[in-house]
Parts: C-alpha cells; structure tokens; sequence
C-alpha cells in the first residue's frame, strides 16, 4: 500500500475460507505458506473448521483493511520516504484531514450503501 511507509506492515498470517457457509475454516500459524519455510524453518499451519473462529478471523482481516487503508490516507509521504508534511496536531485533526471520523450526521453510513465501497460489501456480508 503506497505511503504508509515501512514500519507499517501485516504480520498476520491467516487465510479464511468460506467463513459464512457451510464448511467454514481458517488456515493460521507461523507459516509464510511458501514451501521454504515449511520445510527448513518448521513453520506450522493450522486447519480450524469452526464457524465462530472463521468469524473472528474474517473480522480482523476487515479490521486490518479499514486500518492501513486509514494510514494510507493519513500518509503524505511515497513509499519508504519521510514525509516532510508537519504532523497533524491531535488524533482528532488526523481523523478529520482522512476523512475518518464519524461526526455528528448520518454521513459516514453513505459508504455502506455504495456498490462501488468496500464498506457495501461489509454490510451485506455481515448482516
């Protein structure tokens, strides 16, 4: 993701798959799921086939795009560049200068209804 620079990178190693229907499982461990790993380092990978877990899971992996796709917008520096922008004075400012903050109108919903958003998908995904 261009701009949130290189202390800002997912470590989180996990697949989900079908967490919704009927044979939901995740795929999680030290595993960088590349065949090196797995058989020089001893990298583990873990099957859990439980519709709860995969929830969670699927959960996070949201949580994980709303937050670097937040730092992007923060960002006003290339990939690996120190920005030269002066820092915003409070988390409030940041918020406000990336356009994510909630408010006090029914605004920030417009997203959830926009076939063109991730957040539409959210919605219809998690309703």
């Amino acid at each position: 993701m261009p701009g949130v620079g290189l202390g800002h990178q997912v470590h989180h190693k996990f697949v989900v798959c079908g967490f919704n229907g009927p044979d939901p499982v995740v795929f999680c461990g030290s595993s960088n799921l590349a065949l090196g790993g797995e058989e020089n380092n001893g990298d583990n990978l873990l099957a859990i086939r439980d519709g709860d877990v995969a929830t969670v899971f699927a959960i996070e992996a949201l949580a994980l795009v709303d937050h670097f796709q937040f730092l992007d917008r923060s960002s006003t520096a290339p990939l690996g560049k120190k920005s030269k922008a002066a820092a915003p004075a409070s988390k409030t400012q940041l918020a406000l200068s990336s356009g994510w903050f909630l408010g006090t109108t029914d605004k920030w919903v417009e997203a959830y209804f926009d076939p063109k958003d991730l957040h539409f998908v959210d919605r219809l995904l998690f309703a």
